[in-house]
């Protein structure tokens, strides 16, 4: 597989279920990479896949902690994020991307776990 600088850039949506962002910017950031989507010029949420095949690491916002790990594995990219609250983890959000041929397109999926598994499955293009 091609280095991961190869896949930045932006991206448009070609295909996918209510919810995709219509375009993504991919740029390298964090021993790792960041996505970041738009619905039309409106900014989403920055999805950010650090410290990429380096196991659990620990983020905090107010009381929340919350553990994610991000794997690296022949042609996909898969992060689990899980919410600590009181000593208590459950699952909050799981996100898998999956890579063409090239370094021209790839496949996001994302779950949001906390949310009664709200997601989406989008195909983008360069």
């Amino acid at each position: 597989m091609k280095a991961l600088t190869s896949y930045e850039g932006q991206y448009q949506l070609v295909n996918g279920t209510q919810g995709c962002p219509t375009s993504v910017i991919w740029f390298e950031q964090c021993a790792g990479f960041v996505l970041n989507p738009r619905a039309g010029t409106e900014e989403l949420t920055t999805s950010k896949f650090c410290h990429l095949n380096r196991g659990d690491k620990m983020s905090v916002e107010g009381e929340t902690q919350t553990s994610s790990r991000v794997e690296l594995k022949d042609r996909y990219i898969k992060k689990t994020a899980k919410d600590i609250f009181h000593g208590v983890a459950v699952a909050s959000s799981e996100d898998t991307l999956i890579f063409g041929d090239n370094n021209q397109q790839f496949l996001w999926e994302h779950t949001n776990v906390s949310e009664g598994k709200k997601g989406f499955s989008c195909l983008y293009s360069k």
